[in-house]
């Protein structure tokens, strides 16, 4: 049922432009705020590997993908994670995290894997001996990013550097073709 015209004309003088206008400048405020997050906050970037063999007491290699090789350089810190000897599900125990810096990567690597050497700065509880096979990850922090940039990169539209790979089977089937 439509509304008489005398209400009509009620509701509109009773509208003011102060609301309004708090409503706007509340909504360009938030606008406003979420935009310096988007172009200025910083997220750190990290290339991940659980394929991992003690080098000796003091380092671990670490096997990664050809496609994080370009962005892996010395000097860059890295978190290991590595399971109980007795409990190789990383789920059911509480994992070892100790800290690490990228010490050594290979010269060329072109589209192959690459081994990268990682000293350990903290002792881990699990004693480590040349060569052994160990459970758990690591990830190498390699950058920082905008959300921005991270957006662009996961659409394709910065050429210059790498497409992000968005899970572990994306690079898998990348290999594949």
């Amino acid at each position: 049922m439509p509304q008489p015209f005398s209400r009509t004309l009620r509701s509109l003088e009773a509208d003011s432009r102060t609301t309004t206008l708090v409503w706007i400048i509340l909504a360009l405020s938030l606008l406003l705020v979420w935009s310096g997050w988007f172009f200025f906050a910083r997220i750190t970037r990290y290339e991940d590997s659980n394929i991992l063999t003690a080098a000796d007491r003091s380092s671990i290699e670490a096997e990664f993908p050809a496609e994080a090789m370009h962005t892996i350089r010395p000097g860059q810190h890295a978190f290991i994670t590595l399971a109980p000897q007795d409990a190789p599900d990383m789920a059911d125990a509480e994992a070892d995290t100790v800290e690490a810096v990228v010490a050594k990567i290979p010269s060329r690597h072109g589209d192959r894997p690459g081994i990268v050497r990682l000293f350990l700065t903290d002792v881990p509880a699990i004693p480590l001996s040349r060569g052994q096979h160990l459970d758990g990850k690591v990830a190498v922090a390699t950058g920082t990013l905008s959300p921005f940039k991270l957006v662009m990169q996961a659409s394709g539209l910065f050429t210059e550097s790498a497409k992000i790979r968005l899970s572990p089977r994306q690079s898998a089937q990348q290999r594949a073709r």
